[in-house]
């Protein structure tokens, strides 16, 4: 689980299982974490998450809810995969997609913005939103979103779905040609769309 205050996820080569500031993956096998420093901004590359993807079923990537920072996680590097495990990004305040995220593997990509500190199964508060800017491919997968705002200026792609929306406690979700669907809070907020079986 990676759990400094903010994360930026970079193309690069791979430094597994190092981050920077002194964030690094735990290398468990079934649920892989990188924990780094709360006090500052920590950068992950792509090589990184990678190498993460290949020794684990389920890599984590995480902010922290203490410190100064407000616990953002921004992609700015694109990237294409190939991965049969799970991608999740779980930001305490904002999750910002500008680079491409593909995987033509089965894995699942899963975006939660204003996540509420709950693990293994996240909820999303009252704060936070996904922007998503540039496409997120799960080719053979799932893709599965959740935080208080979603807006969405590019697609979600999932061959076995696509699960999105505003959180359960109000929220909206806005489409890239501004359309804005709200939640009053007292339904799920919940936009599912799936293969069919």
């Amino acid at each position: 689980m990676l759990d400094p205050m903010d994360v930026t996820i970079v193309a690069a080569a791979s430094a597994y299982p190092n981050g920077t500031n002194g964030a690094t993956f735990d290398n468990n096998a079934a649920d892989n974490f990188f924990a780094g420093a709360a006090s500052s901004t920590s950068t992950v590359t792509w090589g990184t998450i990678d190498q993460a993807l290949a020794n684990s079923t389920n890599v984590w990537i995480t902010t922290s809810d203490s410190g100064t920072q407000p616990g953002n996680i921004t992609v700015t590097g694109a990237h294409t995969y190939n991965s049969n495990n799970h991608l999740t990004l779980l930001a305490h305040n904002n999750i910002t997609v500008s680079g491409a995220i593909t995987n033509n593997g089965s894995g699942w990509i899963n975006l939660f913005g204003g996540w509420d500190g709950n693990f293994p199964s996240p909820g999303t508060g009252t704060v936070g939103t996904l922007t998503v800017n540039q496409p997120v491919t799960a080719a053979f997968g799932a893709v599965r979103t959740s935080s208080f705002n979603t807006i969405l200026n590019a697609s979600l792609i999932g061959g076995n779905g696509v699960e999105t929306g505003a959180s359960t406690a109000g929220g909206t979700l806005t489409l890239a040609n501004g359309i804005t669907i709200g939640n009053g809070g007292s339904n799920a907020g919940l936009f599912v769309m799936s293969a069919d079986s």
